[in-house]
């Protein structure tokens, strides 16, 4: 096979085709060489490539990485008997509306099987305990300090028009109605909420837990739109306008554009930018990378490096809506994001747990209790909640 067969490939296509199915489920040297090759040639469809891949991973739902080989085999083999065969009489299911069934039945699998062997092991917590998390706040420049709460409300942070609407935790600025100097905001977004901001030029960022964002309320007719994230996760929208690029400022990044969308993650000494559309400049510690949808920039801030990988955007922006993906994730990983999710500590008791690899996605539950179920069914360890805690143990 000529590895630029698939180079107009969609991800559809991937997902139709035997070849890189079998690869994706059940690899060999030969298909791990072919595609090693593949994918080093940068096709145009290599996006389509990386979602497609993910997709089919995620079918495996929580998957512990460290389930022996065998017991995977099984697993896998006991659900493809029960979907990939057809039976006389019955259509076989096109193969994409298969991934919904496969990825439910290894879910039950993989629970039913870690309820086999650990009856009892179930989520201890103290609910009573539980402190409610903070709400998120709004420092305007004359130093008052909004917090941000499910009202809906209307004020004037200085210059232009502000709406918050608590209920989608939103904040909307408009243009003065004169000709006047911006003044900077501040929008904190603690550990166990979220909030978005649309600014008054239209762009849009939306802020994960555990953020803060340091913004004009308008942009006058200066040369660039500037804002400052200073800490945390935060995913651009940015409204075109050549005339006037819209510079990131982020511990001694920037990045440079005109009308795009990327996300931007600072919560450990990697700076990582992921490009979703558009082109950005980044530039660190004199260095500049140009960035491609479905690419990376890793600004390591003790090194001074600058490097860029070709990644798979889908993980890096799926916070938005509620979901961690997990890609041989360390559980250490996956906990620090239900920390930021719900405003809660995390203690491992068995250091070694840390290191337990995870693959598949997470839906954010509406209580950590039946996430935390979820990932106990899922994987060798235990939970106990208590005092805004969670300790984890091995099963």
């Amino acid at each position: 096979m000529n590895v630029s067969d698939y180079s107009q490939f969609e991800k559809a296509d991937f997902l139709e085709d035997a070849f890189f199915r079998e690869w994706v489920f059940r690899p060999t040297p030969e298909s791990e060489q072919f595609w090693q090759e593949w994918t080093t040639a940068a096709y145009p469809s290599l996006a389509a490539f990386h979602a497609a891949k993910l997709e089919l991973q995620t079918m495996r739902s929580i998957v512990p990485v460290s389930f022996s080989k065998e017991l995977q085999a099984k697993i896998w083999q006991r659900i493809s008997s029960d979907i990939a065969q057809p039976k006389p009489g019955i259509i076989r299911l096109h193969w994409r509306k298969l991934a919904v069934a496969a990825s439910t039945l290894l879910l039950i699998s993989t629970a039913a099987y870690w309820l086999f062997q650990h009856p009892k092991a179930s989520t201890t917590s103290e609910l009573a305990d539980l402190k409610p998390h903070n709400h998120s706040t709004l420092t305007l420049a004359n130093g008052t300090v909004i917090t941000l709460n499910k009202a809906q409300d209307t004020l004037n942070s200085g210059n232009a028009g502000v709406r918050i609407i608590g209920d989608t935790n939103l904040i909307t600025y408009t243009m003065p109605s004169s000709n006047t100097t911006p003044v900077f905001n501040t929008l904190s977004v603690p550990r166990g909420d979220q909030f978005a901001v649309l600014l008054a030029d239209g762009t849009k960022i939306w802020l994960n837990a555990a953020s803060r964002l340091r913004y004009p309320d308008h942009f006058s007719g200066s040369k660039s739109r500037e804002v400052y994230l200073e800490n945390g996760e935060a995913y651009f929208q940015i409204a075109k306008n050549a005339n006037q690029p819209f510079i990131v400022h982020s511990k001694g990044q920037e990045i440079l554009v005109t009308g795009t969308a990327f996300n931007l993650n600072t919560y450990e000494n990697i700076l990582k930018t992921t490009l979703t559309e558009g082109a950005v400049n980044v530039n660190a510690n004199n260095n500049t990378v140009k960035l491609h949808p479905g690419e990376q920039a890793q600004f390591d801030i003790s090194a001074g490096r600058l490097t860029v990988d070709i990644v798979n955007v889908t993980p890096y922006i799926a916070w938005i809506d509620g979901w961690m993906y997990m890609d041989e994730s360390s559980l250490q990983q996956v906990m620090e994001q239900v920390s930021r999710w719900y405003d809660l500590d995390i203690v491992f008791t068995d250091a070694t747990l840390k290191d337990e690899k995870l693959g598949g996605k997470l839906q954010k539950q509406p209580k950590v209790t039946e996430l935390l179920a979820i990932l106990e069914k899922s994987s060798p360890v235990s939970f106990v909640l208590k005092n805004n805690t969670i300790y984890i143990s091995r099963k």
